[in-house]
């Protein structure tokens, strides 16, 4: 009807009245995009765009609600939303606006814009993204412009921001410009300012502080980049201002000159917070305190970035960047961070605490040569793998420290650097000394250290991996100008530190299992040189030159660890109190623990049953105390970097599997058998237990791996893996307990739910796989009725 209304009124009407007025409220009106939406004159009125999006104006308190999605694409001398000063401009929950300025041929104009003060609110699941307009000749419009007054704004957990400046010939927008800045962010907000000739040319983010502190706080992500990305300044051009990060992760790129330029002030970024500055000349201009993370960069940044795919907040545990062709900042590498510059004949990475573990995750280069400059302790579970391809090469140098070690999911160890059979390693510059250790036998078991070369004043030398290496370090760091002698000790199979000549050093081999073997010197050709007494600790006298030791012991293959009951089919899942299973309802990570131990079989129960836990949030003496700590003992549970286990939070469906395939762990080889899967964490995981038949994926043929998982799901995933599968309601027995939402056979998880949650014994069909009971009450299990 209101296309039909556009038709008879005409589309030259920028604003038509309706005439109609809501029950009690204001006018309705109809608002066309070209015209903007000017509010500073406006009474109480409710504007319609397009089919569902409203913007409600009420005048007594300066509110502007939008609701639904909306567009507003102005033109001719009209900037995108226009709000007189003291505004409140709110994003409704699940609402979706772009908002965007006119351009112009000189000074185009401000998406969004306030004479002013005025307070932003993006409520939960509801997105902004507005732009200044585009200029021919000077300045494009900025984003979110705010003039003479304070910019407040909230963003929630699920809600984003993106606001851009307008491209000029001559310089872009900014993408938002204000006085003093309070943002609490708890979502996502980019801010990135126009580009002149596909560089970035102005501010992304852009504030005069006055005689204030602006300030960034919340639990979000904050992206600015620009040819400066954050500018905080006092009244006036070259006055230093004051910035103050209180949480959040914030990032500004700087592509001509600095990521965050505060004219020599002070950026605060307290503990908990995080800021990242990549700039083409330096990270800040300006001092630094506080005691978060700052993490600082000079980099040569290409022309052509956008903000789709300058930052990637990577949360897989694998780092991919055979694929990636511009220069591509990585934050949130487990921790730390990389910044990829990748280049037509060499490619660059720069690591700064980046640690890569867990669930086969490692870090994927291009085919090619390639260099890792090394800042900070830098640690990969799986490894470095090479693309196939001819001349790979790689180079390690820097000031940090590296560690690699290769593993699979069974257990099994593979050599932690792949495509490449060496690896050059080179001091950052004269008066460094860079250490290189592979080692040989399963990390914990064996512990013989091979220690490579000491390289020192700059030059450089190289490591030929063998077949049998499982892990590789490097390290780097200052060599004492009075000493140049040096023992590289090795310690459980680790590289250890650089002594000087006639330094006593204890030298320690940590074996758990309380094995015995004797600490050999050996030459460079592996022959011993000397035994020392047998011990697990002792004093090295240093001698007058470089030495190689390890300790000498049997290998020994790693203890099986905990392992299901299969045999006897005792309760796992029980009822609540009202006496329902509620197969649809979201299982708990306690709930989950509480499976688990239930089926543990008398070995793993009497091996790591404890009531001693490692998780600060779990109350001694609770229904599921126990059964957490016993998982956790036994290395089947993990609790978050916070050491909390979190017991009453919902359990995902990777999360789900990752458990199980902890009691059998294993590796697939093939094509992932699910297309949502290809780089999440848990890839590994997934596959392993596709492949045996514990899990199958929905109709659509996804497994959706971050999805909650129901305890029906849960129940079919365990007894498809323990073979616990009555073919029909045949093969169960009368006088069981019957559970009252759970009365369905034709309900998908009948039987499964049967089975999980009865106490029986059974024989086996002719067909191998099915069952059928054959008397109720074999013994119950232990778990909390409320499971």
């Amino acid at each position: 009807m209101k296309q039909m209304g556009r038709k008879l009124m005409g589309l030259a009407m920028s604003l038509v009245l309706l005439a109609v007025l809501l029950p009690g409220t204001a006018k309705a009106a109809e608002q066309e995009s070209p015209a903007g939406l000017d509010l500073t004159q406006a009474e109480d009125v409710t504007y319609s765009y397009g089919e569902n999006g409203t913007a409600n104006w009420v005048k007594s308190t300066l509110t502007l609600t939008l609701s639904g999605d909306g567009k507003i694409e102005a033109e001719g001398d009209n900037k995108g939303i226009t709000l007189p000063a003291g505004s409140q401009l709110v994003v409704a929950e699940n609402a979706h606006w772009t908002v965007k300025g006119a351009g112009s041929a000189s000074n185009a104009y401000d998406g969004i814009h306030v004479n002013g003060d005025l307070t932003l609110e993006i409520k939960e699941n509801a997105s902004l993204d507005t732009a200044g307009g585009n200029c021919r000749t000077r300045w494009g419009g900025s984003g979110v412009g705010v003039d003479g007054g304070a910019l407040t704004a909230e963003v929630a957990e699920t809600g984003s921001l993106t606001a851009v400046g307008g491209d000029s010939s001559e310089r872009g927008g900014y993408g938002i410009r204000s006085g003093l800045l309070h943002l609490t962010n708890n979502g996502t907000v980019r801010a990135a300012s126009g580009k002149t000739k596909d560089a970035y040319s102005s501010i992304g983010l852009w504030s005069y502080s006055g005689a204030g502190t602006s300030s960034i706080s919340g639990t979000g992500r904050l992206l600015c980049m620009g040819e400066l990305g954050i500018t905080v300044q006092k009244e006036g051009i070259g006055h230093p201002g004051a910035l103050k990060i209180d949480g959040g992760t914030v990032i500004a790129v700087g592509q001509s000159l600095s990521g965050v330029y505060m004219f020599g002030g002070m950026v605060t970024v307290e503990s908990g917070a995080s800021l990242t500055a990549v700039g083409a000349e330096l990270g800040i201009n300006g001092a630094v305190s506080g005691g978060g993370k700052v993490f600082q960069f000079t980099a040569a940044l290409d022309a052509d970035f956008d903000s789709e795919d300058i930052v990637t907040d990577y949360q897989s545990e694998e780092l991919d960047l055979t694929g990636v062709t511009e220069t591509t900042l990585y934050t949130n590498v487990r921790g730390g961070m990389a910044l990829w510059e990748p280049g037509q004949t060499s490619n660059r990475l720069t690591l700064n605490g980046a640690k890569l573990y867990g669930g086969g995750g490692g870090l994927l280069l291009p085919a090619g040569e390639n260099e890792i400059a090394l800042l900070g302790e830098n640690s990969m579970e799986d490894g470095i793998t090479l693309a196939e391809g001819n001349s790979n090469s790689l180079t390690l140098s820097g000031s940090g420290s590296l560690k690699l070690i290769k593993m699979t999911p069974e257990g099994t160890h593979v050599k932690p650097l792949i495509g490449t059979d060496g690896v050059a390693i080179a001091a950052p510059e004269p008066g460094w000394y860079a250490t290189a250790v592979a080692g040989a036998g399963p990390i914990g078991y064996g512990g013989r250290g091979i220690p490579g070369s000491v390289f020192r004043e700059g030059d450089g030398g190289r490591y030929t991996f063998q077949d049998d290496d499982l892990y590789f370090e490097l390290s780097y760091g200052r060599e004492n100008e009075l000493e140049n002698k040096y023992l590289l000790t090795v310690r459980n199979g680790y590289g250890g530190g650089i002594y000087p000549e006639r330094t006593s050093v204890p030298v320690s081999f940590i074996d758990e299992d309380g094995r015995t073997g004797r600490w050999e010197e050996q030459d460079e050709d592996g022959n011993m040189v000397k035994a020392y007494r047998t011990a697990r600790e002792f004093t090295f006298p240093m001698p007058g030159r470089d030495v190689i030791l390890y300790y000498n012991v049997e290998y020994q293959p790693p203890k099986p660890g905990p392992t299901l009951e299969t045999g006897e089919h005792r309760v796992y899942l029980h009822g609540y109190e009202d006496g329902t299973l509620r197969p649809n309802g979201t299982l708990t990570r306690e709930e989950a623990a509480m499976i688990f131990y239930n089926l543990l079989d008398e070995a793993s129960r009497e091996k790591y049953e404890t009531e001693e836990c490692p998780f600060s949030d779990l109350r001694a003496g609770s229904w599921s105390y126990k059964a957490v700590c016993t998982l956790a003992n036994a290395g089947l549970l993990k609790g978050d970097s916070g050491g909390l286990y979190r017991p009453g939070d919902p359990v995902t469906r990777a999360e789900y599997v990752t458990i199980l395939t902890r009691f059998e762990p294993g590796t697939y080889e093939g094509e992932d058998l699910f297309p949502d899967i290809g780089k999440h964490w848990a890839r590994g995981n997934i596959n392993y237990a596709a492949s045996k038949g514990w899990i199958e994926g929905y109709e659509d043929g996804t497994f959706r791996p971050d999805e909650k998982i129901t305890r029906a799901e849960a129940a079919a995933v365990l007894n498809r893996a323990l073979l616990r599968l009555p073919e029909s309601e045949d093969d169960l027995l009368p006088g069981r307990k019957v559970f009252p939402d759970n009365t369905d056979p034709k309900q998908w998880y009948y039987l499964i739910l049967e089975e999980a949650a009865n106490p029986h014994e059974y024989q086996r069909k002719s067909d191998g796989i099915h069952e059928s009971w054959t008397k109720l009450g074999a013994r119950q299990s232990e778990g909390h009725k409320n499971m």
